[in-house]
């Protein structure tokens, strides 16, 4: 079951992903680098912490609530995350696509689609992960 505070942080997170600017994106772009090197999760992890399972809010919060070690992805803070919205991680399954939408977004347009893409893709997870919770929980009170 996902965590009261896991379900805050993955809200905050989409909240963020929609919020971002072309503007914000290009002056971090100018800020880390000369024309016309664009390097997308470098940006995107001065925005959100993406790809760090280290300082990503989302691995921070599972890692705070259920006492793992931070030290890499695969400490079982997944099972507390994604892995209990998804068929997979934040980077793998069903989430592989948008999260490599970010990793290689050649453009700042491209970015900022990429980060809409993916709030919209936590979104439907969220709230088929609600959908299938609601059943369950019907279907164990008529048992």
């Amino acid at each position: 079951m996902l965590d009261e505070e896991m379900l805050k942080a993955f809200v905050l997170l989409i909240e963020r992903y929609k919020a971002i600017t072309i503007e914000e994106i290009e002056k971090i772009q100018n800020e880390m680098f000369s024309e016309p090197l664009f390097w997308a999760s470098a940006i995107a992890f001065k925005l959100t912490r993406y790809s760090s399972g280290v300082f990503c809010t989302l691995c921070t919060t599972a890692t705070k609530l259920y006492n793992h070690s931070n030290k890499c992805y695969w400490n079982g803070k997944c099972n507390y995350c994604y892995n209990v919205i998804s068929n997979g991680r934040c980077n793998t399954g069903e989430n592989l696509k948008t999260y490599d939408n970010i990793r290689y977004a050649k453009t700042p347009e491209e970015l900022l689609l990429a980060f809409r893409a993916r709030a919209k893709h936590i979104q439907y997870l969220l709230e088929r992960y609600a959908t299938l919770q609601a059943w369950h929980n019907a279907n164990k009170e008529n048992e």
